[in-house]
């Protein structure tokens, strides 16, 4: 069947600064049965749509330099996608597309705690306190 996304999630921002220096990273569930992925971005939300870039990769993740990805680095809304392929060549429907809002920006808010991947016992859930650092001089509120 169809992979489920993970990250960017839908309407995420990406910062043309952050991602020049670090990439654009993608994730998605894995699948068992197969041996490389295929992420794909488009400028249109349609499946027909020649992709801006194509990358095939073994694991369920990927980052995607800004060097490889040029197309990405206008301001816009972009659209991605990921289908798999088996051993044999079987290629696998892609999800539904996602969308990601590309821009400049100045003034940006990074989570510092807790940190990606970093798991919470449900009942422990209420007790965290998330941090974060951002580039304004004014007070932020979320």
């Amino acid at each position: 069947g169809a992979l489920t996304p993970v990250a960017p999630l839908e309407g995420a921002f990406v910062n043309l600064t952050e991602a020049a220096e670090f990439g654009i990273p993608f994730s998605w569930k894995p699948e068992r049965e197969a041996s490389s992925y295929e992420l794909s971005a488009f400028s249109a939300r349609d499946a027909a749509a020649e992709p801006l870039f194509v990358r095939r990769v073994s694991g369920s993740w990927t980052t995607v330099p800004l060097s490889e990805a040029r197309s990405l680095s206008k301001e816009g809304t972009y659209y991605w996608t990921v289908r798999w392929i088996d051993a044999g060549g079987t290629v696998s429907p892609a999800f539904d597309q996602r969308s990601l809002f590309v821009a400049e920006v100045r003034h940006t808010l990074s989570a510092t705690f807790p940190p990606d991947g970093y798991l919470v016992e449900e009942s422990l859930a209420r007790a965290v306190r998330f941090a974060w650092k951002g580039t304004a001089s004014k007070k932020t509120t979320l």
